[in-house]
């Protein structure tokens, strides 16, 4: 039977020298565990700070939207919905699965395995039509001259293998050394995650065994082998599992029973336990009270927390994600660029986001159909793609800046007498007076500086 592909180890029984493929190396799998310590990918899994790391990783990244830009003919940028790239990103990337699963599947291998592949299944045009998850053990990349190329040798009967080319694979890679091969998360958190299962395993034992870690049956006369062992099994099958705890039990005349005492507070094991869950967190870049452990979360925090999970954590990987898929879908000589739109991940409560577009409406940066199509309403109709822009702005020191004075007449020019108040020549008689133009805004244009700056204190000191 072909070895279930998870459960590829990475202790020292397998360790060997670095793979190296055409000038590349890559890990398969790293030295950090003792020689005699067994960790496997899955039983790495199966602790919560784990698995809510990866989970909170793969779930964020692959709930966001793939965006696909292209550039009108005027140079603008569009956005490329019905590409058939962004249908295979965002909702069918082939009959068998949906765009959420495949995309969680692809970030969950590359987090726990250091690579993730999709296979871009293309029609006879070389468009990519299809989109298939490969087991990122079952493939191997290697140099074939200078092209990359990738051996898929999958453990399923009646699979042959096959070799694909690098155009066709796209490559989800994890932090690394080198940009050939990505590093596994889990692997490089070997050991801690080794610490937080041997610490799980202690605390199952210690309650399983009913809070009783051992003790010592004493006897005074003497006892030949069956009976010792006889007692011991009749001991260990009355008091054993936590359904049995603290059951009464009859020992044989001359045996006395004395409990080894423990405590799990003062051995440690608490605060050992929250230590994990902080240190495995770190190794993934997610804050702890996002994988559920509120021992420092405060609702003060919060949200800034995920703001700072979405800037340190979701945003490299996203970066790694749009650049792989933008490269291999479209190649160079494509004017379409990808992103992944992490906006969503770090809006605020429903008053905040309020607030925030209502100052965007304000200053004319969204019209009142962008904001109903965020909010999942209908549209106005064309009334609601009209921009506005508050008016009642003035520039600071209006009077000064325009060269006019309270009344709307220009101010005059520095070192000229004040006009006398009623010289103005009245009308002709039998002509109605002319209604006064609107105050305009008639910049003062300063010929000499030095005489500007005499009229400026001029004016402030009266």
């Amino acid at each position: 039977m072909a070895p279930n592909w998870f459960n590829r180890l990475f202790n020292r029984a397998q360790d060997g020298q670095p793979t190296l493929y055409g000038g590349y190396i890559g890990y398969y799998p790293a030295r950090f565990l003792p020689a005699d310590t067994y960790l496997t990918h899955d039983q790495a899994l199966s602790l919560s700070a784990v698995w809510g790391c990866v989970q909170y990783i793969s779930q964020s990244l692959a709930g966001a939207e793939v965006k696909i830009s292209d550039l009108n003919v005027d140079g603008k940028r569009k956005e490329a919905s019905s590409d058939r790239v962004y249908r295979l990103l965002n909702l069918r990337p082939n009959p068998d699965t949906t765009a959420m699963a495949l995309k969680e599947g692809w970030i969950s291998q590359a987090l726990v395995f250091g690579d993730g592949y999709l296979e871009i299944r293309r029609d006879m045009a070389g468009r990519p039509y299809e989109l298939y998850l490969l087991p990122s053990v079952a493939v191997v990349p290697r140099r074939d001259g200078d092209s990359l190329v990738y051996d898929y040798k999958p453990t399923q009967a009646g699979i042959e293998p096959r070799m694909i080319s690098g155009d066709d694979i796209i490559h989800l890679r994890g932090p690394s050394l080198y940009s050939f091969l990505g590093e596994s998360v889990v692997t490089r958190a070997a050991r801690s995650i080794a610490l937080a299962k041997a610490q799980d395993e202690f605390a199952l034992a210690y309650y399983v065994n009913s809070t009783i870690v051992g003790g010592i049956l004493k006897r005074t006369g003497p006892m030949n082998k069956e009976d010792i062992a006889a007692l011991e099994a009749k001991f260990e099958s009355a008091r054993k599992g936590a359904a049995k705890a603290h059951k009464n039990i009859l020992l044989p005349q001359g045996v006395e029973y004395q409990a080894i005492q423990t405590d799990a507070q003062k051995s440690q094991s608490v605060e050992s336990r929250a230590h994990s869950v902080v240190d495995i967190c770190r190794f993934f870049g997610v804050p702890p009270p996002l994988v559920g452990d509120l021992g420092r979360a405060t609702w003060a925090n919060l949200e800034s927390l995920y703001i700072q999970a979405v800037r340190d954590c979701l945003g490299p990987w996203s970066l790694r994600m749009a650049q792989e898929i933008e490269w291999k879908a479209f190649g160079d000589a494509s004017t379409k660029w990808v992103e992944v739109e992490l906006e969503p991940l770090t809006r605020g409560d429903a008053k905040t986001r309020a607030e925030s577009n209502q100052i965007l409406r304000q200053n004319g940066i969204i019209n009142a159909n962008e904001w109903r199509e965020e909010l999942g309403l209908d549209t106005l109709g064309a009334d609601g793609d009209v921009y506005i822009v508050e008016s009642k702005m003035k520039l600071l020191d209006e009077e000064l800046l325009a060269g006019v004075n309270d009344t709307g007449a220009a101010a005059p020019a520095p070192g000229a007498p004040p006009a006398k108040p009623g010289a103005e020549e009245p009308p002709e008689p039998g002509e109605p007076p002319e209604p006064p133009e609107p105050k305009a805004l008639v910049r003062l244009e300063v010929r000499d500086v030095a005489a500007f700056h005499q009229w400026l204190r001029r004016r402030k000191a009266t």
